[in-house]
């Protein structure tokens, strides 16, 4: 191995970059790099970016690095590397003033399947990303950090990115948070979301005005995948001769249906397991009792609506799990935006907005409130903005915008009530102008509700570059409008 990437444990990622990170390099990850949201002090932080820019890390604070690899390094540096070469720049122009970079989307596109890449690969993309815009050779705008506890049923990582002019430092700018794959299946809401990280740090560096304006007056966020092990399972479904039906995250479920009898299953849908009126806290004789569906015993809390009846089996796609916040996926988003998501410093003041990005319904732009047990449910002095950012997303992106699909639902697409969601959540809970995109249209080639993502590149490339579109646009209504209630 070169001298100038030292790996003790051989994980991948180089002990100067774990180091960074906060993480022992000795201590391998499960074969892939640490993320490189600092967990130190501030003065290491700063050591270390000067080193990288060729300065002299300051003996004083040689204790803080107990390794031999890289305290040689640092004390005797050696001849500087040469520098990778930048990547010419993106041409200019392209929606709402944005560059494409239609090229760059997806890395390298060889077959169909190719445009989902696996979950390490997303992880070590993102961990690339970070190194490369943190002053060298990029602009340092990206900081990635990743949640305290593994996934349930997968022992995976759930990673955040931000995306600002100054991300190591929390200044009074408006701070947006988007998400993809809720749902495994969904497996475009995933690739949305690194097309946007994509057109954000490469477009920034571009000069993009849009971009730029963006990225110096907001902080951004990215979840790009939720679940990842739902994820996971979905892609493992490609190519297999069988159709990608996965959707929930994969941690064994055991639970009483209304017999008292133990119903066995595995998964529980991150999106119904959100803290407001999630459907194990509202009284049973609220709800109506009905024969069961699906050939499951005993009556069930049911209604009529689809996507809720025999909400209660973990067989059901739609498990909601036994209480609220029991999976890490929705205590990871909650961790966010309750500025909990790491422990080393604040972060997060408050989310004005955020996009979930989903797929199954035909191209919409959802608000607010998606059930009907609360009454008191959006505030009408909040509807002006929902409807500034919703429809900057629709215009851009050819989708419809709706309140929600439950009960006023758009000609052609039937209304269900969904209970524990995340953009219910984030509203009632955190102020949180919160939008579902149900992403892939009949205009960009979907041809029914259960096509969940485009299985050719002239679909996905159609579907991509609108959200990417709305997303912009959406930004831009959150970021600097004005009016905010």
């Amino acid at each position: 191995m070169s001298p100038d990437r030292v790996d003790s444990d051989g994980d991948g990622a180089s002990d100067f970059q774990e180091l960074m990170a906060g993480f022992d390099p000795t201590v391998s990850q499960r074969g892939f790099g640490e993320t490189l949201g600092a967990t130190h002090g501030s003065a290491l932080a700063g050591a270390l970016q000067e080193i990288r820019r060729g300065g002299v890390f300051p003996p004083e604070l040689a204790s803080l690095l107990p390794y031999p690899a890289i305290m040689g390094r640092l004390h005797n540096p050696g001849p500087r590397p040469r520098p990778r070469p930048r990547p010419p720049k993106p041409p200019p122009g392209g929606v709402n003033g944005l560059s494409i970079l239609a090229g760059s989307i997806v890395s390298a596109i060889a077959n169909a399947n190719a445009v989902y890449p696996s979950y390490t690969e997303i992880v070590f993309e993102l961990i690339q990303l970070a190194h490369d815009f943190d002053g060298a050779p990029f602009p340092h705008i990206v900081r990635l950090f990743r949640w305290s506890d593994t996934t349930h049923g997968g022992n995976r990582r759930i990673y955040a990115l931000k995306i600002s002019d100054n991300p190591s430092v929390n200044e009074a700018e408006r701070e947006i948070l988007y998400m993809g794959l809720h749902h495994g299946r969904e497996l475009l809401s995933a690739s949305i979301t690194m097309a946007w990280v994509r057109r954000l740090t490469q477009s920034y560096v571009a000069g993009d005005p849009a971009i730029t304006d963006l990225v110096d007056n907001a902080e951004l966020w990215i979840i790009p995948v939720v679940n990842p092990d739902g994820y996971s399972m979905a892609v493992s479904e490609l190519g297999q001769g069988a159709n990608v039906t996965w959707r929930k995250n994969t941690r064994p479920a055991l639970d009483l249906d209304a017999d008292n009898n133990f119903v066995q299953g595995v998964g529980v849908d991150p999106n119904r397991n959100y803290g407001f009126a999630h459907i194990r806290s509202i009284p049973g004789n609220n709800l109506p009792l009905v024969p069961p569906d699906k050939g499951y015993s005993g009556y069930q809390l049911c209604s009529s609506s689809v996507g809720f009846c025999n909400f209660y089996s973990p067989k059901s796609d739609t498990y909601p799990g036994l209480v609220q916040f029991s999976e890490r996926e929705a205590v990871a988003v909650r961790g966010l935006a309750d500025n909990e998501f790491f422990s080393h410093a604040d972060e997060v003041d408050g989310f004005l907005c955020s996009l979930s990005w989903h797929t199954g319904a035909n191209g919409l732009v959802l608000y607010p409130m998606n059930q009907t047990y609360i009454t008191n449910g959006l505030d009408p002095n909040d509807r002006p903005f929902f409807d500034v950012v919703a429809d900057a997303y629709a215009n851009a992106s050819g989708y419809d915008s709706v309140q929600d699909l439950y009960p006023t639902s758009p000609p052609g697409v039937t209304g269900y009530a969904v209970y524990g969601t995340s953009d219910d959540w984030l509203y009632k809970h955190n102020d949180i102008f919160a939008l579902t995109i149900e992403a892939f249209s009949v205009a960009e080639g979907k041809t029914s509700n259960y096509d969940y993502f485009p299985e050719n590149f002239g679909e996905f490339n159609a579907a991509v570059q609108n959200n990417l579109a709305g997303a912009a646009a959406f930004s831009e209504a959150c970021s600097l409008s004005g009016v905010v209630p």
